[in-house]
């Protein structure tokens, strides 16, 4: 299903000084299809599943994965973020009736910017390293450890302290241990403005249609617009409430973030794809998935 985009242009005449603006099809990229990114968000978060799957399980590959995890550093899980985010942002914006180019950039530019700040909190939030270290002693089973080159290096002793903190409970009770705390977060609260500013321009936009709709019968708003905006935006605030849980204690808890956020990013695409296919992909075309028209001509 696609959308057209459009963009502004002012118009002016050698005679005056004013000028006023029009909207017109966008000249470049003037098309953006749902469907296409629906299946950029569903596949990442795919990908991203498979390989923590793949790396977390089979024999030759666990040792690798667990060498970031507990180092407090899951980098692909930010890849996928980078990508699907920013699409989903999009989706939403596109449902919203915002089509402007420039306006749906910006919002995937602010999506994009959020998930660097949290890239960059797991970046800057390192544990103390206090001996050589290896992946952790994580296998019952004899022949897994052998074959894995598992060690028994121990976890208490590598991962109960952030670098610059010390103690294992959260900000550890202590004046130091919470300044240390809030520089380990401070990418962290950066991230918030952009998340939030982003939000705020799809709230305002989905109130000033819904008031500009009231009254009207058949041209209010569809209910399952009503559930992309608030559901999209509850499932994406659990996001950074986990990551500052676990910055605040001991990072030998940290791999439990990877449980949380392959939970956290099913849940959130799966609302906003599962209201895509059963309401808007399965018509014919926008306007009639929308809400505008009965069926399309």
């Amino acid at each position: 299903m696609a959308v057209q985009t459009y963009m502004i242009v002012p118009t002016w005449t050698n005679t005056s000084t004013q000028f006023t603006y029009e909207t017109v099809p966008s000249t470049q990229s003037p098309w953006l299809r749902i469907d296409i990114l629906a299946c950029v968000f569903f596949g990442m978060a795919a990908n991203h599943h498979f390989f923590v799957w793949a790396g977390g399980s089979l024999v030759y590959s666990i040792d690798k994965i667990w060498v970031f995890v507990d180092t407090a550093f899951a980098w692909w899980r930010w890849l996928e973020y980078a990508i699907s985010a920013p699409a989903m942002i999009v989706v939403v914006a596109l449902m919203l009736g915002i089509a402007e180019r420039f306006a749906l950039i910006n919002l995937a530019a602010l999506m994009f910017l959020t998930i660097v700040f949290g890239f960059l909190t797991e970046l800057y939030a390192t544990p103390l390293i206090v001996e050589d270290y290896s992946c952790q002693d994580r296998y019952k089973d004899e022949s897994l450890k052998k074959k894995s080159g598992g060690h028994t290096a121990s976890r208490s002793a590598n991962l109960s302290e952030w670098q610059g903190r010390g103690g294992d409970g959260p900000w550890c009770h202590s004046s130091v241990a919470v300044s240390a705390g809030l520089r380990r977060l401070l990418p962290h609260f950066f991230g918030w403005i952009p998340f939030l500013l982003a939000w705020a321009i799809l709230i305002t936009q989905h109130v000033d249609n819904t008031n500009s709709h009231k009254g009207e019968g058949s041209d209010e708003v569809p209910y399952f617009v009503h559930v992309i905006v608030y559901g999209t935006f509850a499932s994406f605030l659990p996001f950074p409430l986990v990551q500052i849980a676990y910055v605040c204690h001991a990072p030998k808890y940290y791999w439990q973030t990877e449980v949380w956020y392959c939970v956290l990013s099913l849940t959130s695409k799966m609302l906003l794809g599962g209201v895509l296919l059963t309401n808007v992909l399965v018509k014919k075309c926008f306007a009639e998935g929308a809400g505008y028209i009965d069926e399309c001509f």
